[in-house]
């Protein structure tokens, strides 16, 4: 029953260390994205129940980029913004900051650490010597 908590563990800590990765890979991406000034159509203080991450600030932003108009309800704004970044090779994606944030690389550093350290006591429990 120990082994297969181990390697459950295990495969768990190599899924939160790819999806850090991956996460910090799209991030980085931004830092060549270009910056475009904006237009805050409407905001809102939304309350998402369903996940019940409590009140979170949305806004509708408007942004013209190559002589496309864009809007788009965007969560992860700074207060009060003046500019977005935007994907050059798809004007769709669209980012409030520039590069890797705690904010959004909080949920999996969370996920590494803790399932690493689950894994670190599960392999301590194995090595640890048998009682009689």
């Amino acid at each position: 029953m120990l082994k297969k908590s181990i390697f459950l563990a295990a495969g768990v800590f190599v899924v939160s260390i790819v999806l850090l990765l991956s996460v910090w890979q799209y991030q980085r991406r931004t830092l060549s994205w270009i910056a475009v000034p904006i237009e805050i159509t409407s905001s809102d203080i939304a309350r998402f129940r369903k996940r019940r991450l409590g009140r979170v600030w949305s806004a509708e932003v408007e942004y013209t980029f190559k002589g496309q108009h864009y809007t788009r309800t965007m969560h992860d704004l700074p207060f009060n913004p003046t500019e977005v970044f935007v994907d050059p090779s798809n004007p769709t994606h669209v980012a409030g900051e520039r590069g890797p944030t705690i904010r959004g690389l909080f949920i999996p550093i969370i996920a590494v650490s803790s399932s690493g350290l689950f894994l670190f006591v599960l392999f301590l429990i194995r090595l640890s010597p048998a009682e009689d």
